[in-house]
């Protein structure tokens, strides 16, 4: 509920602005200002048995600004998006001890990499300011992030996960240099593209 309702409403939040420049970006905007307000207003509250709600909204309040620098420039989003539900979704499946969630959220991120890998969008006008290099480096940093949230509360996930976080720490990586490369590619010439690339 925490976590999927927003990103059902954003889809159709998407659709009905798609239409309005820069529309997509501006609701991103709106609602991660909207759910830091809400986490900043419970923290106020001091009741530690809402501790875990807010973690939930500061994250998806981060998860909506990452959001909303794409979107700016160019509109495909869904894939970065579900990457960064996924790390989100295995963050509150640690916290919770939840191994169904956990596997979800693994299977997420890979299946929303995938996705993004299919229909990998060509640079824009700007360098590192384009769907491109912002989608790789949302998929790298879910990657890493949850490879990194898996080994620091490794004792208490099964033994299987620690393998698991080693992949996500490979994937996050890969994703990572190729963001790098792909804007090499697009905005280096050939002459350079080696020694940049090194």
């Amino acid at each position: 509920l925490i976590f999927g309702t927003p990103l059902a409403a954003f889809g159709l939040q998407h659709g009905l602005v798609r239409e309005f420049e820069y529309g997509a970006a501006f609701s991103a905007a709106l609602l991660a200002a909207f759910y830091l307000v809400l986490a900043g207003r419970l923290l106020k509250r001091g009741n530690q048995s809402l501790r875990l709600l807010v973690e939930a909204f500061f994250a998806l309040g981060v998860v909506f600004a990452t959001l909303a620098v794409p979107l700016a420039f160019e509109g495909r989003w869904t894939s970065a998006v579900w990457a960064l539900e996924a790390a989100a979704i295995l963050w509150i499946g640690v916290r919770q001890q939840r191994l169904p969630a956990r596997l979800f959220a693994v299977l997420l991120q890979f299946g929303a990499g995938t996705m993004f890998l299919f229909d990998l969008p060509q640079g824009g006008a700007l360098p590192w300011l384009n769907v491109g290099f912002l989608g790789c480096a949302m998929v790298a940093l879910a990657g890493l992030f949850s490879a990194a949230y898996i080994e620091r509360h490794a004792e208490h996930l099964r033994p299987f996960e620690r393998g698991i976080g080693n992949v996500l720490l490979i994937w996050g990586a890969l994703w990572w240099a190729a963001a790098g490369l792909l804007q090499i590619d697009e905005y280096v010439g050939d002459e350079l593209a080696v020694h940049a690339s090194l």
